[in-house]
């Protein structure tokens, strides 16, 4: 992978969480038993919770845009990817809701993209 992969990268991931995003407001109920989690009586809050999967995506899109010519939007992406995966991790040790796969699985997608991302601006820095 050389240093044109930062951008696309980028753009993926953002990809990936409104994915996400969509799949729990259109078919919820299917994203919940696909990762064993109960289907809350409410869906509302779970919901809310969702919406970083919304809103963070801007910031990849702007490192995109900029990437290379904007390390600091680069390593901005990377702390949300890690600072996401850590608190997540964190809550779900702390409180072992049921399901918990369906929070792994963000917090392992996190940590995956982080790596893409450190990955792809160390090959652009250097080329």
């Amino acid at each position: 992978m050389d240093g044109r992969w930062l951008s696309p990268i980028l753009r993926a991931s953002a990809l990936y969480d409104w994915l996400a995003f969509a799949l729990l407001l259109v078919l919820p109920d299917w994203l919940l038993r696909l990762f064993a989690h109960p289907v809350p009586a409410n869906p509302f809050l779970f919901r809310m919770a969702a919406l970083p999967l919304l809103l963070l995506p801007v910031v990849y899109l702007f490192a995109a845009r900029h990437a290379p010519g904007c390390p600091p939007l680069v390593r901005l992406s990377v702390l949300l990817r890690v600072g996401g995966a850590l608190a997540i991790a964190a809550l779900v040790l702390i409180h072992r809701p049921d399901g918990e796969g369906a929070y792994w699985f963000f917090v392992v997608g996190d940590l995956v993209w982080a790596a893409l991302y450190l990955v792809a601006a160390r090959r652009t820095a250097r080329a």
